[in-house]
Protein backbone atom coordinates (compact mmCIF):
# COMPACT_ATOMS: atom_id res chain seq x y z
CA UNK A 1 0.00 0.00 0.00
CA UNK A 2 2.74 2.35 0.91
CA UNK A 3 4.70 1.52 -2.64
CA UNK A 4 1.31 2.32 -3.82
CA UNK A 5 0.98 5.27 -2.64
CA UNK A 6 3.73 7.17 -3.30
CA UNK A 7 3.42 5.64 -7.04
CA UNK A 8 0.15 7.66 -7.18
CA UNK A 9 1.28 10.99 -5.63
CA UNK A 10 3.73 11.21 -8.34
CA UNK A 11 2.70 10.05 -11.03
CA UNK A 12 3.12 13.05 -13.48
CA UNK A 13 7.00 13.43 -12.07
CA UNK A 14 10.16 12.40 -10.08
CA UNK A 15 8.93 10.25 -7.44
CA UNK A 16 11.35 12.06 -5.10
CA UNK A 17 9.27 15.70 -6.07
CA UNK A 18 6.86 14.87 -3.19
CA UNK A 19 7.72 12.38 0.25
CA UNK A 20 5.05 9.87 0.47
CA UNK A 21 3.27 10.03 4.43
CA UNK A 22 4.91 8.76 6.76
CA UNK A 23 3.95 5.62 8.79
CA UNK A 24 2.25 5.33 11.80
CA UNK A 25 4.79 4.81 15.08
CA UNK A 26 4.66 0.91 15.29
CA UNK A 27 3.64 -1.45 18.07
CA UNK A 28 6.27 -3.70 19.59
CA UNK A 29 3.67 -6.36 18.42
CA UNK A 30 4.03 -5.48 14.76
CA UNK A 31 7.83 -6.13 14.84
CA UNK A 32 8.86 -9.32 13.11
CA UNK A 33 11.39 -11.48 12.45
CA UNK A 34 12.67 -12.75 9.27
CA UNK A 35 10.73 -16.58 8.32
CA UNK A 36 13.32 -18.90 9.74
CA UNK A 37 14.62 -16.37 12.15
CA UNK A 38 13.64 -15.92 15.87
CA UNK A 39 13.11 -13.23 18.12
CA UNK A 40 15.77 -12.84 21.40
CA UNK A 41 15.52 -10.01 23.26
CA UNK A 42 16.21 -6.75 21.02
CA UNK A 43 17.71 -9.15 18.37
CA UNK A 44 16.84 -11.77 15.40
CA UNK A 45 18.74 -15.06 15.40
CA UNK A 46 18.75 -16.81 12.67
CA UNK A 47 18.83 -20.93 12.72
CA UNK A 48 22.47 -21.06 13.13
CA UNK A 49 22.04 -18.79 16.10
CA UNK A 50 24.01 -15.33 14.07
CA UNK A 51 22.32 -11.89 14.03
CA UNK A 52 20.68 -11.36 10.96
CA UNK A 53 20.41 -7.42 11.19
CA UNK A 54 16.82 -6.92 12.41
CA UNK A 55 16.67 -5.17 15.49
CA UNK A 56 13.84 -3.33 17.83
CA UNK A 57 14.46 -1.05 20.53
CA UNK A 58 11.75 0.72 22.06
CA UNK A 59 11.97 3.41 25.32
CA UNK A 60 8.54 5.21 25.83
CA UNK A 61 7.85 6.74 22.74
CA UNK A 62 10.87 6.57 21.26
CA UNK A 63 12.66 3.90 19.32
CA UNK A 64 13.87 2.19 16.65
CA UNK A 65 12.77 -1.10 14.20
CA UNK A 66 15.32 -2.04 11.28
CA UNK A 67 14.45 -4.12 8.86
CA UNK A 68 17.05 -4.84 6.20
CA UNK A 69 14.78 -6.26 3.89
CA UNK A 70 11.58 -5.15 4.52
CA UNK A 71 10.52 -1.40 6.55
CA UNK A 72 12.45 0.76 9.06
CA UNK A 73 11.11 3.07 11.27
CA UNK A 74 13.24 5.36 13.99
CA UNK A 75 10.88 7.76 15.86
CA UNK A 76 11.21 9.97 19.37
CA UNK A 77 8.77 11.49 21.41
CA UNK A 78 5.84 9.69 19.19
CA UNK A 79 7.00 11.29 16.31
CA UNK A 80 8.65 9.84 13.12
CA UNK A 81 12.56 10.77 12.30
CA UNK A 82 12.85 8.95 9.66
CA UNK A 83 11.85 5.63 7.65
CA UNK A 84 13.28 3.54 4.75
CA UNK A 85 11.59 0.64 2.54
CA UNK A 86 13.93 -1.54 1.40
CA UNK A 87 15.42 -2.94 -1.14
CA UNK A 88 12.86 -0.86 -3.30
CA UNK A 89 10.79 2.24 -2.29
CA UNK A 90 11.18 5.23 -0.27
CA UNK A 91 13.85 6.84 2.33
CA UNK A 92 12.78 10.01 4.10
CA UNK A 93 14.57 11.75 6.78
CA UNK A 94 12.31 14.74 9.13
CA UNK A 95 13.45 17.74 10.82
CA UNK A 96 10.63 19.34 12.68
CA UNK A 97 8.14 17.27 11.35
CA UNK A 98 8.91 18.47 7.62
CA UNK A 99 10.83 15.77 5.01
CA UNK A 100 14.51 17.35 5.13
CA UNK A 101 15.74 14.23 2.76
CA UNK A 102 13.81 12.37 0.12
CA UNK A 103 15.58 9.30 -1.60
CA UNK A 104 14.10 6.49 -3.93
CA UNK A 105 15.34 2.64 -4.47
CA UNK A 106 15.29 0.61 -6.93
CA UNK A 107 16.64 -2.57 -5.98
CA UNK A 108 18.79 -1.02 -3.49
CA UNK A 109 20.32 1.54 -6.26
CA UNK A 110 19.26 5.36 -5.39
CA UNK A 111 17.43 6.47 -8.45
CA UNK A 112 16.49 10.03 -7.21
CA UNK A 113 16.94 11.97 -4.42
CA UNK A 114 16.05 15.86 -2.66
CA UNK A 115 17.45 17.36 0.23
CA UNK A 116 16.54 20.54 1.89
CA UNK A 117 17.88 22.99 4.45
CA UNK A 118 15.40 24.94 5.92
CA UNK A 119 12.81 24.51 3.36
CA UNK A 120 15.10 24.83 0.62
CA UNK A 121 16.05 22.31 -1.97
CA UNK A 122 20.14 22.49 -1.59
CA UNK A 123 20.76 19.16 -3.07
CA UNK A 124 19.63 16.56 -5.84
CA UNK A 125 19.98 13.39 -7.55
CA UNK A 126 19.02 12.63 -10.65
CA UNK A 127 20.44 10.59 -13.83
CA UNK A 128 23.11 9.31 -11.73
CA UNK A 129 24.60 12.46 -10.89
CA UNK A 130 24.20 14.75 -7.59
CA UNK A 131 23.85 18.17 -8.45
CA UNK A 132 24.25 21.07 -4.84
CA UNK A 133 21.88 24.18 -6.03
CA UNK A 134 22.41 28.00 -4.79
CA UNK A 135 19.80 29.96 -3.72
CA UNK A 136 18.19 30.37 -6.58
CA UNK A 137 18.27 26.64 -7.62
CA UNK A 138 21.00 26.70 -9.84
CA UNK A 139 24.17 24.52 -9.59
CA UNK A 140 26.84 25.67 -7.98
CA UNK A 141 30.39 26.04 -9.43
CA UNK A 142 33.18 23.99 -8.38
CA UNK A 143 35.26 26.98 -8.36
CA UNK A 144 32.90 28.17 -4.98
CA UNK A 145 35.33 26.78 -2.13
CA UNK A 146 33.19 24.88 0.57
CA UNK A 147 31.69 27.07 3.18
CA UNK A 148 30.56 26.28 6.46
CA UNK A 149 27.13 26.28 5.77
CA UNK A 150 27.51 23.42 3.30
CA UNK A 151 29.98 21.27 6.52
CA UNK A 152 26.99 21.61 9.17
CA UNK A 153 24.48 20.76 6.24
CA UNK A 154 26.11 17.60 5.63
CA UNK A 155 26.00 17.06 9.02
CA UNK A 156 22.64 17.62 9.92
CA UNK A 157 21.71 15.71 6.62
CA UNK A 158 23.45 12.52 8.20
CA UNK A 159 22.07 13.05 12.02
CA UNK A 160 20.19 10.46 12.34
CA UNK A 161 22.28 8.03 10.73
CA UNK A 162 25.31 8.59 13.45
CA UNK A 163 22.47 8.33 16.66
CA UNK A 164 21.73 5.17 15.10
CA UNK A 165 25.33 3.74 16.02
CA UNK A 166 25.16 4.91 19.55
CA UNK A 167 21.48 3.63 19.56
CA UNK A 168 22.67 0.75 18.29
CA UNK A 169 25.21 0.29 21.49
CA UNK A 170 22.62 2.16 23.99
CA UNK A 171 21.04 -1.11 24.47
CA UNK A 172 24.11 -3.52 24.50
CA UNK A 173 26.18 -1.78 27.16
CA UNK A 174 25.82 -1.58 30.59
CA UNK A 175 26.22 1.22 33.55
CA UNK A 176 26.85 4.60 32.45
CA UNK A 177 26.91 5.31 28.49
CA UNK A 178 27.95 9.13 27.55
CA UNK A 179 30.30 11.05 26.42
CA UNK A 180 31.48 13.45 23.36
CA UNK A 181 33.21 11.97 20.32
CA UNK A 182 35.07 14.17 17.56
CA UNK A 183 36.42 13.17 13.71
CA UNK A 184 38.53 15.09 11.99
CA UNK A 185 37.92 14.69 8.16
CA UNK A 186 39.43 15.29 4.99
CA UNK A 187 37.72 16.41 2.18
CA UNK A 188 38.71 16.04 -1.40
CA UNK A 189 36.68 17.48 -4.42
CA UNK A 190 33.48 16.38 -2.22
CA UNK A 191 34.94 12.92 -1.14
CA UNK A 192 36.37 11.89 2.45
CA UNK A 193 40.09 11.04 1.81
CA UNK A 194 40.20 10.60 5.60
CA UNK A 195 38.31 10.40 9.09
CA UNK A 196 40.29 10.64 12.72
CA UNK A 197 39.18 10.32 15.87
CA UNK A 198 40.68 13.24 18.01
CA UNK A 199 38.05 13.42 20.91
CA UNK A 200 36.89 10.45 22.48
CA UNK A 201 34.85 10.32 26.10
CA UNK A 202 32.09 8.01 24.95
CA UNK A 203 35.43 5.84 24.98
CA UNK A 204 33.19 2.75 22.90
CA UNK A 205 35.38 1.57 19.68
CA UNK A 206 32.04 -0.29 18.15
CA UNK A 207 30.01 3.43 18.05
CA UNK A 208 33.26 5.37 16.40
CA UNK A 209 34.31 2.52 14.53
CA UNK A 210 30.52 2.84 13.24
CA UNK A 211 30.76 6.70 13.13
CA UNK A 212 33.69 6.41 10.81
CA UNK A 213 32.41 3.91 8.78
CA UNK A 214 29.36 6.27 8.35
CA UNK A 215 31.07 9.68 7.68
CA UNK A 216 33.58 7.82 5.10
CA UNK A 217 30.23 7.59 3.21
CA UNK A 218 29.90 11.09 3.13
CA UNK A 219 29.27 13.59 0.13
CA UNK A 220 30.36 16.88 -0.06
CA UNK A 221 29.79 19.46 -2.71
CA UNK A 222 32.65 19.02 -5.29
CA UNK A 223 34.83 22.00 -4.69
CA UNK A 224 38.09 22.49 -6.02
CA UNK A 225 39.60 23.74 -2.53
CA UNK A 226 40.65 20.57 0.02
CA UNK A 227 39.50 21.43 2.98
CA UNK A 228 39.91 19.59 6.77
CA UNK A 229 36.92 19.56 9.56
CA UNK A 230 36.25 18.48 12.79
CA UNK A 231 32.83 17.14 13.29
CA UNK A 232 31.91 16.96 17.28
CA UNK A 233 28.84 14.76 18.26
CA UNK A 234 27.17 14.87 22.10
CA UNK A 235 25.41 11.34 23.14
CA UNK A 236 22.90 11.29 26.15
CA UNK A 237 21.53 8.09 27.68
CA UNK A 238 17.96 7.45 26.59
CA UNK A 239 17.24 3.87 27.89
Amino acid sequence: MLALLAVILTADGSPCDAAPPAPKVPMPSEFQCPVGATQQGNDCLSREGKPTGDSLTLDGKSGLMVHPLGMSVAWSDGVISWWQQRPTGHRVVYEGGKPMRIEHYVGGDLQCARHYDQGRLVKRFDDGKWAWLDKQGKPIDTKVPLEKSDLGAVMREHAAEVQLCYEGRLREVKGDFRGNVAFKVEIVLGVVKSVKVVEDTLRDQATTDCIAGRIRDWQFRVALDEVEVTFPFVFKERR
